[in-house]
């Protein structure tokens, strides 16, 4: 399912805070963006860190090899 329809119902509760830079032009931008469009680049941002993540601790040798899957 590609992220931009993926809903974010099961994450866990937002508590933490993150602050990124980001150009003036793109800050105003954002400023005037609607409601909808600020839920739905809110979710684009946490599901793009999600994938950096997982990518980060993906281990390609767990699914290339099976010498790590000897009983």
């Amino acid at each position: 399912m590609p992220w931009i329809h993926y809903e974010l119902r099961d994450i866990d509760k937002l508590t933490e805070l993150y602050s990124i830079r980001i150009p003036e032009v793109l800050k105003i931008q954002v400023d005037r963006l609607s409601s909808p469009w600020r839920k739905r680049l809110n979710d684009a941002i946490l599901i793009t860190m999600a994938k950096v993540v997982a990518d980060a601790n993906f281990d390609p040798h767990l699914h290339l090899t099976s010498s790590l899957h000897k009983d």
